[in-house]
């Protein structure tokens, strides 16, 4: 293993996993990145709640 590091190492053919990795195991190296990264996860589990509550009071998802 050598302690030398590229400065910007090449993008691997699926980005997202490499985000995903890189924000798990990076220094503060983008806080705007996880803000995103939050409010996205935000907004999936505000929709998967109104429609699990929708399920469960009427039943069924989103019929009018």
């Amino acid at each position: 293993m050598t302690s030398q590091s590229p400065p910007e190492s090449p993008k691997p053919a699926e980005p997202h996993s490499e985000n995903f990795v890189g924000v798990l195991n990076t220094p503060p190296r983008s806080a705007r990145f996880k803000l995103v990264v939050g409010m996205i996860v935000a907004l999936v589990a505000i929709v998967l709640i109104t429609v699990a509550t929708d399920f469960f009071t009427t039943g069924e998802v989103m019929k009018k």
